[in-house]
């Protein structure tokens, strides 16, 4: 009973907060802006049957759209309607509240799973754990436009979810569906995949969560062989979607459908240092952990004393430098598109100087090492290594910085750190409220001109 009563007074300041907001996106902005000028025409040509239309500047699948038809045709047949007379841009961008409303839900119910039986199985702090992160800046902002970035996030979170609770075929479905949304989601099915046969080891006392990376390795390996039977029984689900998405990417020569002049893949592997970077800022409620200079110096003496740690800093740096002087590109609308937020990023840091990108490298070190050591108190280093390598996959072959790819990353990496305090969860509230009360007033109050355009906004 308290954990429901915490859950619903939550849930309900929540609804109240998005369903303010969503209002005043509506009245503010009545027409399609940015991507909706695709996604909206696409969605309507689907409400009027128009089911083999395709707008071929779209690159991803039609996940969205679908969706949306669920809704709308059961709000128009409660209110005996035809689903045309509904889909206009309010109605489709509210798609998007439904979905963040069950993103409250699936984190609470993570969090609830992560914490059970701990410290931080705290009714009223898991629910407000909830409420504060679904308020994640980049992933809330999109909630009140018609994109497909929170329907992406909702489909990954409960693939991730079910996947914890050994519901296999489940999750693998929610990956299916996630796929649907962005197609490169299919590297967070494989996540989910790997994840739970290290949780199906550590379980059966196959791997242990403090032996070395080597060691996790060589074990897993010898696990997974000495139970092949439940451990396949554990794949299968994946490797379906897997061999799913295989020939769907043969049949579609690529994975990106539609125009693709705009996502042309390279390796740009500066892109998961921004991500630390980015990782880090939001997660400013971290830096509480390190307050105690005392505790921190002997944590930062006796990493750099050790001699495999201090060879991996440096073997890390040097990387760094390798793959910020060889593969740091600018993608065309990262200079010429000031609508957006990354647009006066780079222009303001790495346009200053040619060398500052050489400058950030201790600040990617640094941001890299505290995500490591944060996500090391609950995970094993074969798991943190899994987390990034994903990571990698994902965001690397992305020749634009654009932070809506971190958000999914993000989301794993918080809902993976070890339970916060009260005053951490105020501070990361405080940073998330502010940093969303600064965005949104700037797109909704200011507007320019840009290329003969009025009206323009800038936004994430």
């Amino acid at each position: 009973i308290k954990m429901a009563a915490s859950f619903v007074i939550t849930f309900a300041i929540f609804i109240a907060i998005a369903s303010k907001i969503f209002l005043e996106f509506s009245q503010t902005i009545s027409r399609p802006y940015m991507d909706e000028i695709f996604h909206i025409p696409q969605a309507q040509n689907y409400c009027h049957g128009n089911y083999f239309y395709w707008d071929n500047k779209i690159t991803t699948l039609p996940g969205l759209y679908i969706f949306s038809q669920i809704y709308l045709k059961v709000f128009a047949t409660l209110q005996g309607l035809q689903i045309k007379d509904l889909c206009d841009v309010k109605d489709l961008r509210l798609t998007n509240v439904i979905f963040i409303a069950l993103t409250f839900v699936y984190l609470y119910q993570t969090f609830r799973t992560y914490n059970h039986g701990k410290r931080f199985q705290d009714s009223m702090k898991v629910a407000c754990a909830a409420l504060v992160v679904v308020h994640f800046p980049l992933l809330y902002f999109f909630t009140f436009l018609y994109y497909t970035d929170v329907g992406s996030t909702l489909f990954v979170l409960m693939a991730y979810y079910w996947s914890m609770k050994n519901r296999h075929w489940l999750s693998a479905s929610f990956g299916v569906i996630a796929i649907f949304f962005r197609q490169t989601n299919i590297v967070w099915v494989g996540f989910c995949c790997i994840c739970a046969l290290l949780n199906h080891l550590r379980r059966n006392g196959k791997l242990g969560k403090d032996d070395s990376l080597v060691r996790q390795i060589f074990d897993a390996v010898l696990g997974c062989l000495s139970m092949l039977l439940s451990s396949i029984w554990i794949a299968v689900p994946y490797v379906f979607v897997l061999v799913g998405f295989v020939g769907f990417v043969i049949k579609n020569d690529g994975i990106v459908v539609g125009d693709r002049t705009s996502h042309e893949a390279c390796l740009n592997f500066p892109q998961i240092l921004y991500f630390s970077v980015f990782t880090i800022c939001f997660s400013s409620f971290v830096a509480l952990r390190y307050l105690n200079i005392l505790k921190t110096l002997k944590m930062v003496w006796n990493f750099i004393t050790s001699p495999i740690n201090l060879l991996c800093l440096i073997v890390l740096s040097a990387g760094m430098f390798y793959a910020v002087h060889h593969y740091t590109y600018q993608h065309l609308y990262l200079i010429s598109d000031n609508r957006h937020f990354t647009f006066y990023i780079w222009k303001k840091i790495f346009g200053y100087h040619h060398d500052v990108k050489y400058y950030l490298i201790p600040i990617y070190a640094v941001s890299t090492l505290v995500m490591i050591n944060e996500l090391s108190y609950r995970r094993s280093s074969l798991w943190i290594l899994v987390f990034f390598a994903c990571t990698a996959i994902v965001l690397v072959p992305q020749k634009l910085l654009e932070f809506r790819y971190f958000i999914i990353p993000y989301l794993i990496f918080r809902l993976n750190l070890r339970p916060s305090t009260w005053l951490e969860l105020l501070v990361e509230g405080l940073v998330y409220g502010v940093v969303n009360y600064l965005t949104m007033n700037i797109f909704l109050t200011r507007t320019h001109t840009q290329d003969g355009h009025t009206g323009q906004r800038i936004m994430w």
